[in-house]
C-alpha cells in the first residue's frame, strides 16, 4: 500500500484496489514517511473507507 498523504504519525491516506480513498490507521504507522512510499501493514490496527450517500 503506497501513502497519498500522511495525515499525522498515526494515520495517513491511501487507496485502495477500487482506487477509493481510505484512512489507515495504527501506532506510529506513518512516522517519517512522506507520499508515494510503500508501508508495511504489520502495524495496521484499522482502515476507513469514505463514502458518500447522495
Amino acid at each position: 500500500m503506497y501513502i497519498e498523504k500522511v495525515l499525522n504519525n498515526n494515520a495517513f491516506i491511501s487507496l485502495d484496489e477500487n482506487g477509493d480513498e481510505i484512512i489507515v490507521m495504527g501506532k506510529g504507522i506513518a512516522f517519517g514517511k512522506k507520499g508515494n512510499q510503500k508501508v508495511d501493514l504489520t502495524s495496521l490496527h484499522q482502515k476507513w473507507c469514505l463514502t458518500w450517500f447522495n
